[in-house]
């Protein structure tokens, strides 16, 4: 009986063994595609890109190369595309007077060339006096603006903010970041009306934690002071223009500056066109932050500016910028010190609060005039 119960156990113990090991072949294997997707792990998201210098090309008035030099646009369009990656261009404002007399023919040929930079790099245009005048809409802010370049294009940006008229990207902001810093543009029309202004301070209240780069054609002149309508010594005054007679008005650049600029925490930094000449200039606004204030227009020069834009090349710390005067038409940089300099950022919006890295000597140095 002894022997008869343990052949019955081995018989059960042999049963529960092939049982088991039929379990576990009817299971995934190890090689199995199911055991593999339950086994593998999500790979680690990419870590984020190291800071890095990035660029903003500033494209001074263009009126005399849609006029009478479209290689001088199309060179500069060129040479913008092809270098999007290499100077880590990041954005690119054109300050007004795209055109000379605001004529089909000359829209036709501004909007030939930036077509091409508006689809490889975010674009924010404004209108200068000259892009008004003979066309569509009321008499003194009649321009083919809006006809070549429709408010449409802009919403259709990745970094459209909003309009201030929803027929008209004259005025209109735009937002982007870069190495952690959130940024805002902000274009305004020449010689902005009261409500455009209103509405510029509501879009800077909205947005308090970016910088702020202002960018209109009549702001600064020549020689260093604001446009100011009080101030006789200077002429281009938007005030002296068609449009002053127009309701609402219009603000010229100390105008802005009391209204807009210099109430705001946040703006860090404007560019202007409009007089011909180059200046710069730097004020504390009303939270004791500095605003810089840059002038840049070469239509004086030969062949309407021979090409020259501005490259601000902000550096990858937030502490300066700077700024190179480059012509694609000649290959060449101008050296003397008011086209070539550095803005330190290290007392703008972008430090408040913060303590900044010491800047080097010879980065906060400008270069010499050339011999």
């Amino acid at each position: 009986m002894w022997g008869m119960k343990t052949r019955h156990v081995c018989l059960v113990t042999v049963v529960l063994l092939g049982l088991s090991l039929g379990l576990v072949g009817c299971g995934p294997t190890q090689s199995s595609p199911a055991a593999t997707a339950v086994a593998a792990l999500p790979p680690p998201p990419p870590p984020p890109p190291p800071p890095a210098d990035w660029t903003l090309v500033q494209l001074p008035d263009t009126q005399y190369y849609s006029e009478s030099y479209p290689k001088h646009w199309a060179a500069i369009s060129t040479w913008i595309v092809d270098n999007v990656e290499a100077e880590n261009i990041k954005f690119v404002v054109n300050v007004g007077d795209i055109t000379n007399d605001n004529s089909e023919r000359q829209w036709t040929v501004a909007r030939e060339n930036l077509e091409p930079i508006m689809a490889a790099v975010p674009t924010a245009l404004t209108t200068g006096n000259h892009d008004y005048g003979r066309g569509p809409g009321p008499a003194g802010r009649g321009t083919r603006f809006e006809q070549f370049f429709p408010p449409e294009e802009f919403l259709a940006q990745p970094t459209a903010g909003a309009l201030y008229s929803p027929d008209s990207m004259a005025s209109s902001y735009q937002t982007f970041s870069v190495n952690g810093q959130d940024w805002l543009i902000l274009s305004l029309e020449f010689g902005p009306r009261d409500e455009v202004v209103d509405w510029a301070n509501q879009v800077l209240a909205e947005h308090p934690n970016h910088a702020v780069i202002l960018n209109t054609h009549a702001y600064l002149t020549n020689q260093g002071p604001r446009l100011d309508q009080h101030n006789k010594r200077f002429g281009h005054n938007p005030h002296k223009y068609p449009m002053a007679k127009t309701a609402g008005g219009v603000n010229d650049g100390e105008e802005l500056w009391q209204k807009l600029v210099q109430p705001n925490p946040n703006v860090v930094l404007v560019l202007s066109g409009h007089v011909s000449g180059v200046n710069r200039r730097v004020d504390e606004n009303a939270h004791g932050n500095e605003v810089h204030q840059v002038v840049a227009n070469y239509q004086s020069e030969t062949e309407g500016g021979n090409g020259y834009i501005r490259l601000l090349r902000f550096s990858a710390d937030g502490t300066r910028i700077d700024v190179r005067s480059y012509s694609p038409v000649l290959d060449r940089e101008k050296k003397v010190a008011q086209n070539n300099f550095t803005l330190d950022l290290t007392h703008t919006f972008l430090w408040a609060g913060k303590e900044p890295p010491v800047l080097q000597d010879d980065a906060a140095a400008e270069l010499e005039p050339a011999a």
